[in-house]
């Protein structure tokens, strides 16, 4: 009964260490699972037909900028329209990506935005006046 007591010990000793050693790999990689926080804007703040607009957003990750994103793009539009072109931003560093923009003509535009970052998606519309 000692002797299959000790083999059983053994064992279980065995497993513990395997087991142990096997859950530290690839914990180098932490996970942050709080959200995406986007804030766009555009400049100039009050956009005319036919000029140039530059549309941005920063994404942060907590307090964190996130420069690692894998995709951001703005969806555009204007008012009524069904069709909505996709383009895709730049980075620009310190969490920023952006893109300049003309509207060819005076109204309402939706921009909606679309950033993948972290295993998170973020997407919002927002509203535009062109004069």
């Amino acid at each position: 009964m000692n002797i299959n007591r000790s083999i059983l010990m053994i064992i279980t000793g065995l497993l513990l260490m395997i087991t142990t050693a096997c859950s530290g790999q690839g914990q180098e990689e932490e996970w942050n699972f709080e959200p995406l926080t986007v804030i766009f804007s555009y400049q100039p703040v009050t956009p005319a037909a036919g000029t140039e607009v530059e549309l941005s957003v920063e994404v942060l990750q907590g307090d964190e900028k996130v420069d690692d994103a894998s995709d951001v793009q703005f969806e555009i539009w204007p008012e009524g329209v069904d069709d909505h072109e996709f383009v895709h931003a730049e980075a620009k560093g310190e969490g920023v990506y952006s893109l300049k923009w003309t509207f060819d003509q005076p109204g309402r535009y939706y921009v909606m935005y679309h950033v993948t970052a972290r295993d998170f998606h973020s997407m919002e519309r927002m509203e535009i006046n062109v004069e």
